[in-house]
């Protein structure tokens, strides 16, 4: 699997990954932020041009995604969003696990009976 990874260093970044699509929520400023399938928001700054691109490129997509250390001074931020304060945070690094597209983009949610997670 290929990650995409922003400016950080490797040891900033958190070895365990998450499983979501991301959708795009607003871009103000340097903050671009995206919103997860389990409803959390996520930031890629404008200077993170090979991240913000592949995100953008593959919207409708699931995702493998890591972040920073939750230590690092950028891991974390209250942003208003829809006129309520929420906290983003920021994501390091991306990878396509299964490729969708604007027009058909996958849908994650997860089976009541068993627990697992589908993906369409």
């Amino acid at each position: 699997m290929e990650w995409v990874r922003a400016s950080y260093n490797k040891s900033d970044i958190q070895a365990r990954a998450f499983i979501t699509t991301l959708k795009p929520v607003e871009s103000r400023g340097v903050y671009n932020v995206f919103q997860a399938s389990n409803g959390d928001f996520v930031v890629v700054f404008s200077n993170q041009k090979g991240l913000l691109d592949y995100i953008n490129d593959n919207i409708g997509s699931v995702f493998a995604i890591r972040f920073l250390q939750e230590n690092h001074s950028y891991y974390s931020y209250t942003r208003e969003i829809g006129g309520e304060l929420m906290k983003v945070t920021t994501l390091a690094s991306a990878s396509v696990l299964i490729p969708g597209t604007p027009d058909e983009p996958r849908n994650m949610y997860y089976e009541e009976v068993d627990g697992l997670l589908t993906i369409i």
